[in-house]
């Protein structure tokens, strides 16, 4: 505290001191304790002769600093806690909602049940104040969080794709809902109840659907996603001799209820089962030859993979010559193929008997394969007998049997 100090007058040339006169041991500059304090002033001329003058100083209580315990507190589905602050030396503490609907049990306790809290933030006051100086504050949060929502995600899927395949769920009312999944796997929006989710493994996957909301326990839900099969060709773009052939090919194995299917797209050959995943190119042009593998699975559509050959007439390539087809109009094997005959040999001549040895076939080049009719009529499923003029500068003939089986 300090103050001006006191002056005097005297009417004897002004010859006077003045000294403080009071016991209290204070004087400006020093700190002053709370409450009045007198400060007594004496003025001594040369006779001897004094005065006297006094004034007091007056020091107010100031509150003591403001402090709660705790700045933020969270609760899940309460609606009730106990907050607490430090005790004040100097004031008197008061605690006040300044947003939300709480009420205290004690609200100029230190420590005090808070109770009907509102759901979300709710701002409270602890504040400490003395008549004649005012108050100091300090604010705390109480957030309330509701459990969240329940996840509740579909058991499984089939997938088709293992990218850009759709997930769904129910978006979460309260909380925040994710996806999760196992290593590699992504999801175009993985906060979204509807998403996108990319790079499946094949196979199964778990796909977790989790909601959270605060300090709540977190609902979680779990979602099997099968990665279908798609089609791939075990064996590699190649090149071929005709007596290579038969030559086996292999897919992707199927799951149940997925169908494959082997085709030709260019060029010409055969299949001993063009609807297993592993199967045998049994006859073949010279020439290029491109293979599709077709895998499909119902409301997935198809997938397929190629394969290209290079099918050429090596040193010792043999003729082929097969001994049965089955004319059922299936799609496969449904004519009697001499495979590269057109090809080597474009003037042989070919001759169909039955076991009577009427001819019921024949032509020059075999450019239409027989289909097993006779002036477009079934023949008999039976046994029957070819013979094949090669025409090549060359005397041979090839003879031989042909079953026919519907």
């Amino acid at each position: 505290m300090n103050y001006a100090a006191p002056i005097g007058s005297d009417n004897c040339a002004n010859l006077f001191t003045i000294t403080q006169s009071d016991a209290s041991g204070l004087t400006s500059g020093d700190l002053f304790p709370v409450g009045v304090t007198t400060q007594t002033y004496m003025v001594t001329d040369s006779s001897g002769n004094t005065a006297t003058c006094s004034f007091t100083v007056e020091v107010l209580n100031y509150p003591d600093t403001a402090r709660v315990t705790n700045d933020t507190i969270e609760l899940c589905n309460e609606y009730s806690t106990i907050v607490s602050a430090e005790v004040p030396s100097v004031g008197t503490g008061q605690w006040t909602a300044i947003g939300g609907t709480a009420t205290f049990l004690n609200p100029s306790g230190t420590s005090t049940t808070v109770s009907n809290l509102s759901i979300g933030t709710n701002l409270l006051e602890w504040s400490v104040s003395t008549p004649d100086c005012g108050a100091v504050r300090d604010t705390m949060v109480v957030i309330v969080y509701q459990l969240p929502s329940s996840a509740n995600v579909p058991a499984s899927l089939i997938a088709c794709n293992p990218n850009g395949t759709v997930i769904q769920t129910l978006p979460a009312t309260i909380g925040n809902g994710s996806w999760s999944g196992p290593p590699g796997v992504t999801f175009d929006d993985p906060e979204a109840a509807v998403t996108t989710v990319n790079n499946l493994p094949l196979g199964s996957s778990e796909l977790v659907w989790t909601v959270t909301n605060g300090t709540c326990p977190a609902s979680s839900d779990t979602m099997d996603v099968y990665m279908l099969p798609y089609a791939e060709i075990d064996q590699p773009d190649t090149s071929l001799c005709l007596n290579d052939l038969p030559w086996a090919v292999t897919g992707t194995i199927p799951e149940e209820s997925q169908s494959v299917l082997w085709s030709i797209i260019e060029g010409d050959g055969t299949f001993v089962n063009k609807y297993d995943e592993t199967t045998t190119l049994t006859g073949a042009s010279a020439g290029d030859l491109v293979i599709i593998y077709t895998m499909s699975y119902p409301g997935c559509g198809s997938s397929t993979d190629t394969l290209e050959l290079t099918v050429t007439q090596c040193a010792g390539d043999e003729i082929h010559v097969p001994t049965l087809f089955t004319p059922n109009s299936d799609g496969d094997n449904d004519v009697f193929e001499l495979p590269n005959f057109t090809l080597l040999y474009p003037q042989c001549e070919v001759q169909i008997y039955n076991r009577w040895g009427s001819i019921v076939y024949e032509s020059v080049g075999y450019q239409t394969p027989w289909d097993g009719n006779f002036e477009e009529e079934p023949v008999p499923a039976g046994t029957y007998f070819y013979r094949i003029a090669l025409n090549d500068g060359s005397d041979e003939v090839l003879t031989g049997s042909i079953s026919i089986i519907r």
